[in-house]
């Protein structure tokens, strides 16, 4: 399958709220958002307890209005409630400190009665939503909790392979600073879709000027350490996840090369329907080489914009086919039982 077409975001800010849960290892502050869907009716198409968590990359923060206008976009996709959920650890030199944010979001799902969930990742969010989705199942595995993974949607993805973190942070800025505006222009985007470009460089701009006036030392330390853990490759946790798992990746990503996740001599997309459907089924068998135990696998590709600003250039379109994918990748799963 292939992401094309402009898609336009939403505009709605929600307000925001932040809590601090307690861990073994830490605290965590959590910020969170919530969002219906566009033209909700109480009771219509929601299912009490279901919901889509969007975790955002590192360099955004849930209120970060790129990430709102995300978040409203899955709400209306999946017809649910969906979150926008940032965390930081409260000792920027913790270690393993993706886990220790799992385990709070985990915490915060129980305390808002949340029983089912789809988790939406971006960039070195889908790293930690790989962490959250192999803690759950473990714990509902064993009867601690009650908390459901519906599937995963990981775009742009961190976590799938191994890379020099000090690569990664060059690779990132030259995306967002070259690459990205660079392709809105060759492609004669719309004035609409580089000015959504425009807004998700100022977001990042913002949040790190912010948290660099706060705590210039804390912020170093933090953005090295999960640099770090974001160049690594989660495989231990992928290898469990049990959940159908839908990757959106971007064909010219510079930060987290598609071909690393899947081979080069399948990625284009060819117009002749079988070589398409061969592709797909060679990229499901190069993803369940990571997801080795989960019971459904599928690749996105977007060629057009297809770099790592991708989620957010194009927020409607990534939503509405990554919902519609996983959906009926379960609808086939449930089929055959």
């Amino acid at each position: 399958m292939s992401l094309e077409g402009p898609g336009k975001t939403t505009k709605e800010k929600v307000r925001s709220t932040t809590e601090k849960f307690k861990t073994k290892e830490g605290d965590v502050t959590l910020k969170w958002n919530i969002f219906k869907p566009d033209n909700f009716q109480k009771g219509e198409n929601i299912k009490p307890g279901r919901v889509v968590i969007f975790l955002p990359g590192v360099a955004l923060d849930s209120g970060s209005s790129s990430v709102l206008d995300s978040a409203q976009d899955f709400a209306n996709a999946s017809k649910t409630i969906s979150y926008s959920i940032s965390t930081r650890t409260d000792d920027p030199k913790i270690e393993n400190s993706q886990k220790v944010q799992a385990e709070a979001i985990r915490q915060f799902m129980i305390s808002h009665n949340i029983q089912e969930v789809t988790l939406v990742g971006n960039s070195q969010g889908a790293n930690k939503a790989i962490d959250l989705a192999a803690l759950l199942e473990k714990e509902e595995g064993s009867g601690e909790a009650k908390i459901h993974v519906r599937g995963l949607i990981l775009t742009s993805p961190a976590g799938l392979y191994e890379q020099d973190s000090k690569t990664m942070k060059t690779n990132f800025t030259k995306d967002a600073l070259i690459n990205t505006p660079k392709s809105w222009l060759k492609e004669g985007s719309s004035l609409g879709s580089v000015g959504r470009t425009i807004r998700v460089g100022a977001n990042i701009g913002a949040y790190i000027a912010k948290e660099i006036v706060t705590a210039p030392g804390e912020f170093t330390n933090r953005a090295n350490r999960e640099a770090d853990e974001a160049s690594r490759f989660n495989e231990k946790n992928a290898a469990e996840i049990k959940a159908p798992v839908v990757v959106v990746l971007g064909a010219s990503d510079s930060v987290f090369d598609s071909k690393k996740i899947i081979p080069e001599d399948i990625h284009g997309i060819d117009k002749d329907y079988n070589k398409r459907l061969a592709s797909q089924n060679k990229r499901i068998e190069a993803l369940k080489k990571i997801f080795k135990k989960s019971i459904g696998t599928i690749t996105l590709l977007g060629a057009k914009s297809g770099t790592h600003g991708l989620h957010y250039a194009r927020s409607e379109t990534v939503a509405s086919a990554s919902i519609y994918a996983l959906e009926r990748m379960i609808k086939s799963l449930e089929a055959k039982q």
